[in-house]
C-alpha cells in the first residue's frame, strides 16, 4: 500500500513537473514569437520610413523643378511681352501711329520716353531711331509662343 501511495505521489510530482516544463516551453515560444513579430514589425517600420524619405526627396526635387520651370516661364512671358510690345511699336511706326512708339520697348510700364509735362506717350516725333530686323523679331515671337 505504501508502495502504491509512493508510486502515485511520484507520478503526481512527475505530472506536475511535466506540466511546468510545458508551461515554460509555451512561455518561451510565446516570447520567441513576440520577438520575431517585433523584428518583423521593426523591419516593416524601417521600410516604410525609407519609402517616406524617398517620397519626401522626390517631392522636394519636384518642388525645385517646378520653381525653376515657373521662373523660366515668367522670364519667357516677360520676353514675349517685351517682343510683342516692340513688334507693336514697329508696326505702329510703319503705319504712322506715333502714340505706340512713345512707349519703351523693354516692358517697364512706369518708364515712358515721353514722360514729362505731356504725360504718358507725349513724345510723338524726333525720338531715337530703332534699328531692328522685323523678320528676326517675328521669328523670336513665334519661338516664344511655341513655348506656351
Amino acid at each position: 500500500m505504501e508502495f502504491n501511495e509512493s508510486k502515485q505521489e511520484h507520478e503526481a510530482q512527475r505530472f506536475s513537473l511535466e506540466q511546468r516544463i510545458l508551461e515554460l516551453e509555451a512561455g518561451r515560444m510565446e516570447r520567441f514569437v513576440k520577438a520575431e513579430d517585433h523584428a518583423a514589425l521593426a523591419d516593416a517600420r524601417d521600410e516604410i520610413n525609407r519609402r517616406l524619405r524617398d517620397c519626401q526627396d522626390d517631392l522636394e526635387r519636384s518642388r525645385r523643378a517646378t520653381a525653376a520651370a515657373e521662373e523660366q516661364l515668367t522670364e519667357s512671358r516677360k520676353e514675349v511681352a517685351r517682343l510683342s510690345q516692340l513688334l507693336e511699336a514697329l508696326e505702329a511706326s510703319g503705319a504712322g501711329d506715333t502714340s505706340a512708339m512713345a512707349r519703351r520697348v523693354d516692358g517697364d510700364d512706369d518708364d515712358y520716353i515721353g514722360k514729362g509735362p505731356g504725360g504718358r506717350g507725349a513724345k510723338v516725333a524726333g525720338g531715337p531711331k530703332l534699328k531692328v530686323n522685323l523678320g528676326e523679331i517675328r521669328q523670336q515671337l513665334q519661338r516664344q509662343r511655341g513655348l506656351r
